[in-house]
């Protein structure tokens, strides 16, 4: 019931037939999450393992991403050397060629080099306020999950606050309007959002930890943590949960299997807003709704784009070799470098049904209970859509941030049960 799955396997696997089963290293291979000395998964996996800089798990290339703050951009290493190179031409060598041939004049080399010092340090000053923000700024991917069978609502956010300077702030995340319609008595927790991995400042680094931690008071009936250290130019990253139970479900689903595997039912947007790029998860495959206004009902026929689910979440596509003369298959490679927030996020919603490790080569340990790809298997659908309005407002020191400031990305899930086909349900109604 709801967005949880329990499994319990014993099996002793020193006892036979396992003993001597051939497989058994592959499972516990699978099992422990290990690659075995020898093992290729194709050319370029070396490759692709060492592209990615210390990042192993999908929540650290989100973290990475939403650190990406287009007011406040990272100055490139060629741009900092250039400034650098263009200041030691214009202290040292250019000066001495100038007033190296006029001696009597030499005394003005002093006044010249104050003047290029203090005209260098108003310059670093300058481009540092063009270039580093004087704002508070933040980024955060959000998802809202909605179980229909047992109204359980779940929220997850996942944001990071870049600070101009360095300051103790108040961070706190309260539910908009919107997430209030459709849920009640929200239960919060919130803590800082970690790095998986051995990248520089990542949990597994394993880099002694400072002398002096830094103290932060968390409130534990909200969202809310006090005393949040932030450093100049630097960002902070915060994960949030909640649970609540579901008064209104914002969009009403009747859905039923085919004996053609073509399923039956229609789907009615109930909310006040928007779902954009609305499709649906089922079994083995995804069925493409597109936009859904409010209000707006879509009945499932079969001019509805479908395709499988692994196929459109990998990108893969058949095409026409006219070399061999034979149809072949495509798979576009996931990039564990791209900083691109919704693509990630896809990845984290189904990551077993895109092919988990075997595609992604990222491992989703860190934030994986979002990924819903075993209720497919349970014969359960899920309906995933963007939405256009922030499912929750972010406060630093109790001040709401401006929307020029925010940049927000949200999705609604719908997980909602299949009725199996009978006579009784072979004609379900098209909805109001």
């Amino acid at each position: 019931e709801g967005f949880g799955l329990l499994s319990t396997v014993c099996v002793d696997l020193h006892a036979q037939p396992l003993l001597q089963w051939r497989g058994r290293a592959r499972l516990l291979q699978r099992l422990l999450g290990v690659q075995l000395p020898g093992d290729e998964v194709g050319p370029s996996a070396r490759t692709r393992q060492v592209s990615h800089v210390g990042v192993t798990d999908l929540a650290g290339q989100l973290r990475s991403a939403l650190d990406q703050f287009p007011e406040a951009p990272v100055v490139s290493f060629m741009g900092v050397s250039l400034l650098v190179l263009g200041y030691i031409v214009l202290v040292g060598p250019l000066p001495f060629l100038i007033f190296s041939r006029y001696r009597e004049r030499s005394p003005w080399s002093w006044v010249v080099l104050v003047g290029v010092l203090i005209a260098a340090g108003g310059l670093a000053l300058g481009l540092a306020q063009r270039w580093k923000g004087h704002r508070l700024l933040v980024n955060r991917a959000e998802v809202v999950d909605v179980d229909l069978e047992s109204r359980q609502v779940r929220t997850t956010v996942w944001f990071t606050l870049y600070s101009p300077k360095t300051q103790s702030v108040q961070a706190a995340v309260n539910p908009t309007g919107d997430l209030k319609r459709i849920a009640s008595r929200l239960e919060w927790s919130l803590g800082y959002l970690g790095h998986p991995g051995a990248v520089l400042g990542g949990m597994g680094s394993g880099a002694p930890a400072p002398g002096k931690s830094p103290v932060y008071l968390t409130h534990p009936t909200g969202a809310q943590m006090d005393f949040v250290p932030l450093l100049q130019w630097g960002t902070r990253s915060f994960t949030v949960r909640a649970i609540a139970h579901c008064t209104t479900p914002p969009v009403e689903i009747a859905f039923r299997s085919a004996v053609d595997r073509f399923p039956q039912g229609y789907v009615v947007n109930r909310s006040r807003w928007k779902l954009e790029d609305a499709w649906i998860a089922y079994d083995r495959w995804a069925i493409r709704l597109g936009d859904l206004a409010p209000g707006q009902r879509v009945v499932l026929h079969r001019e509805l784009v479908r395709r499988e689910l692994q196929n459109e979440l990998t990108g893969r596509r058949m095409y026409y070799d006219p070399k061999t003369q034979k149809m072949r298959t495509q798979l576009a490679p996931y990039d564990p470098r791209s900083l691109d927030v919704p693509n990630i996020v896809k990845y984290m919603l189904f990551y077993e049904a895109s092919g988990g490790w075997d595609y992604v080569r990222l491992w989703h340990r860190y934030q994986g209970f979002v990924d819903l790809s075993e209720h497919l298997e349970l014969k359960q659908g899920v309906l995933v859509a963007r939405v256009p309005r922030p499912w929750t407002q972010v406060k630093v020191n109790s001040q709401s941030l401006s929307p020029s400031a925010q940049k927000h990305w949200s999705w609604l899930r719908i997980k909602f049960s299949v009725q199996p086909y009978t006579p009784q349900t072979a004609s379900l109604p098209e909805g109001p």
